[in-house]
């Protein structure tokens, strides 16, 4: 977990972490994506959306959802408000 410090302090912060630590880390993180994956293509293959569970068909603004960039003619650039407002990056 990322301490609540300064980008330039928070590098030095990474340079001192210990190997294993960081070997660690990044097993965790692997692990987490793979899982992450099968998730989406096994949801993918039945054509339901592997975050909200619904039908990758489903457009609705009640219930934005990352799955309706795969629909372009139903998407609208006034949609990315509703994107916007509830996913980040991370």
């Amino acid at each position: 977990m990322r301490p609540n410090i300064p980008p330039d302090k928070f590098a030095e912060w990474l340079k001192q972490l210990p190997e294993e630590t960081i070997q660690s880390g990044n097993e965790q993180e692997r692990k987490q994506t793979e899982e992450s994956y099968k998730k989406f293509v096994q949801y993918f293959r039945n054509g339901v959306c592997s975050i909200c569970s619904k039908p990758l068909k489903t457009f609705s603004a009640n219930s934005p959802c990352l799955h309706w960039l795969l629909r372009p003619k139903k998407f609208k650039k006034k949609h990315f408000t509703l994107l916007y407002n509830k996913f980040t990056y991370f």
